[in-house]
């Protein structure tokens, strides 16, 4: 099974990505295939998350359409929505924030909880 990461997304939503094209033409095959493919629910949120951020793209691209578009992709019957199981890091088990500026450490594939004030 093939699993799309969050850069195929951005590339095939963003047209002035140089890979645009490429993984516009990648997602449409896997969407109108009868092989299953994926999304991984991290990449779902880490899509969402930078295309609609305006200090990465300007414009960003607004989030009911980066919904809509990942919507879209799951209506394809060969889509499946891959999800953390039993097995997965427990939300307990993932290292704070750093104390010293507040923020998330910058890294991307892992889905981590949101700091609480």
């Amino acid at each position: 099974m093939i699993a799309v990461d969050t850069d195929i997304l951005l590339y095939a939503d963003r047209e002035e990505t140089p890979q645009h094209a490429q993984a516009l033409g990648a997602l449409r095959r896997l969407a109108e295939g009868s092989e299953a493919w994926a999304l991984p629910i991290p990449c779902v949120g880490e899509f969402l998350r930078v295309v609609s951020h305006d200090r990465v793209f300007r414009p960003p691209t607004p989030v009911d359409e980066a919904v809509a578009s990942i919507e879209g992709l799951l209506a394809s019957p060969s889509s499946r929505l891959l999800v953390p199981g039993d097995r997965y890091l427990p939300v307990d088990k993932v290292p704070p924030w750093p104390l010293s500026t507040g923020k998330p450490p910058v890294f991307t594939g892992a889905a981590l909880p949101a700091p609480h004030p």
